[in-house]
């Protein structure tokens, strides 16, 4: 197994591209012979050169590595939280990834919890941080009843729609999954622990990265392929979370909206205005959205034989 000191090494590189340190990892690196390929000796990194100029990168291409206290230090308090490092297309990264991104998926990701949630029946909940209180209201009950159902719920960590998200299902047995938009050591990890642990946490930049608008945006793809289905909660005609329902209506992957009693968000009406969202009624039970929900999925289920188009984006004036 290759010392978690030199994946970080790699990872906390500057002007190593993450396709590189990947391929460095899942297909070069000899873990049998680290005094050939470990980042600890100037042997080893005198190959790792070599290797990467095999691979077309350019000679003398100015690769900063970093110290070696501050890997300890990282090292050190991620494996106080038993932060684990998952490689693309290695255990324990989750197959639907790489099944719906392909090579868009994140070269790595960083997973803190109990990695069943990854495999299970998940949804997708996504919405603005300025979401009204009433569906704010709806999504935690919602949320609970579906992780109380077996049903991870999926989402970020942001205020809002999110944290309402998370709250609802945190003490349905199925839990949640939170991939946030910063670092893995940014974030309260406290859920992902103890006797009864209910988050699993995902992170797709260098541990303790600040949050970037850059890493939302991909942080949305991300949550959107990890759900078998999606719910917006709230939306106006912009904003972060449409990138996570284009994704999916680009797949083909079921998507559902509150319709509120008054008001319905933009968004939520363009979508149900062109069919393009099932609606879950504000003044239903929850229920009644769960076995909406439930059925959808398996139907969705049963049409998987279906050639699927690819992730890419619809276009940005959907709405």
């Amino acid at each position: 197994m290759i010392a978690l000191a030199d994946q970080l090494t790699l990872i906390q590189s500057r002007g190593l591209p993450a396709e590189a340190a990947h391929w460095l990892v899942t297909r070069f690196w000899n873990p049998s012979e680290p005094e050939k390929t470990g980042l600890a000796t100037a042997r080893g990194r005198h190959q790792l050169a070599l290797e990467l100029q095999a691979r077309g990168y350019p000679r003398g291409a100015a690769i900063h590595w970093p110290e070696g206290p501050e890997i300890r230090s990282l090292a050190a308090r991620l494996q106080h939280f038993n932060v684990r490092l998952a490689w693309r297309g290695t255990p324990p990264y989750p197959a639907r990834l790489t099944e719906a991104l392909a090579e868009a998926a994140p070269a790595w990701l960083w997973i803190c919890g109990d990695e069943r949630r990854l495999a299970g029946r998940t949804l997708s909940v996504v919405g603005s941080r300025q979401s009204p209180m009433p569906l704010l209201a709806a999504t935690r009950r919602l949320a609970q009843v579906l992780a109380e159902a077996g049903v991870s719920v999926v989402s970020g960590l942001a205020p809002g729609a999110d944290t309402a998200a998370h709250e609802g299902a945190r003490t349905g047995a199925a839990g949640t999954v939170a991939i946030p938009a910063r670092g893995i050591l940014q974030i309260d990890l406290a859920a992902c622990q103890g006797d009864a642990p209910w988050m699993t946490a995902l992170a797709l930049d260098r541990p303790a990265a600040p949050f970037s608008a850059g890493l939302a945006i991909r942080r949305n793809d991300v949550i959107a392929a990890m759900g078998d289905g999606l719910v917006l909660v709230a939306s106006g005609l912009q904003g972060g979370s449409l990138y996570a329902v284009r994704w999916a209506l680009a797949r083909g992957t079921p998507v559902w909206c509150f319709e509120a009693a008054t008001r319905t968000p933009p968004a939520n009406r363009a979508l149900l205005r062109r069919g393009q969202a099932r609606p879950l009624a504000i003044r239903a039970k929850p229920e009644v959205w769960v076995e909406a929900i439930l059925k959808g999925l398996s139907e969705a289920r049963s049409n998987a034989a279906t050639p699927k188009k690819t992730g890419s984006p619809v276009p940005l004036d959907l709405f």
